[in-house]
């Protein structure tokens, strides 16, 4: 679609589709099930990132990561936390949250677009707020 004189982008414009109305369509659809759906977005599709009083929750209903999360507490006999011997793990962990939050903030930051500049391509930021007010 970006690429107008590509004969996608050709066709799609002559369809009258716009980045912002393929933006939406794409947000709208399950891909699971689909050609499209990798294993990777259905992982991500199974995540939510919520926030509770002080503690962020990452919470997630994927089938194997839960089996396993749920074989370590088991043999912990209990929650797992990142003291003593599961530090090193949960220095990984920490690491991975850092580059989400990285992104996040990337996302948090991105510039708004000057009021007389011709609307961009929707940012993810964007798709974002139109998920949260849709």
């Amino acid at each position: 679609m970006r690429t107008s004189t590509g004969v996608a982008g050709q066709v799609l414009a002559d369809l009258g589709v716009t980045d912002e109305s393929l933006s939406t369509l794409i947000d709208d659809l399950d891909v699971a099930g689909t050609g499209d759906s990798t294993p990777e977005l259905a992982a991500a599709a199974a995540m939510t990132l919520t926030v509770d009083g002080g503690t962020a929750v990452l919470t997630t209903t994927e089938p194997d990561a839960v089996a396993r999360i749920a074989a370590l507490v088991e043999q912990a006999g209990g929650p797992l936390t990142g003291e003593g011997p599961l530090a090193g793990p949960f220095i990984g962990l920490h690491q991975a949250l850092e580059t989400v939050s990285g992104a996040l903030e990337a996302v948090l930051n991105a510039p708004e677009p000057a009021a007389d500049e011709p609307p961009p391509t929707p940012s993810l930021r964007d798709r974002l707020r139109r998920r949260r007010t849709g």
